[in-house]
């Protein structure tokens, strides 16, 4: 089931070093982090204070009609450390 993210739904870096795993980026703030794992949520719950989560699918209409707000709000919020994450449904089944 293609696990691809579509243009502009928030690369964050899944491929930096900074947890130890490349999948488990850390998140910028400013920028929506795709969620590659329960545990990669999790660790990021447990160790910020606000976060904002949107669970999405590539299927799903309003879901893509609602990415650009979701993404124009982490913009909005870089300054006030709040994470905004991404689960694509389709692929993260675990967090789905």
């Amino acid at each position: 089931m293609g696990g691809q993210v579509p243009p502009g739904m928030g690369n964050t870096g899944m491929g930096s070093t900074g947890m130890g795993n490349p999948a488990m980026s850390a998140p910028k703030m400013g920028e929506v982090t795709q969620i590659s794992n329960q545990a990669h949520l999790a660790k990021i719950i447990k160790d910020h204070p606000a976060v904002v989560v949107d669970f999405w699918s590539p299927r799903c209409g309003p879901c893509m009609r609602f990415k650009p707000v979701f993404e124009g709000a982490a913009r909005a919020n870089q300054n006030k450390n709040i994470v905004f994450c991404a689960v694509e449904t389709d692929s993260v089944r675990d967090c789905a």
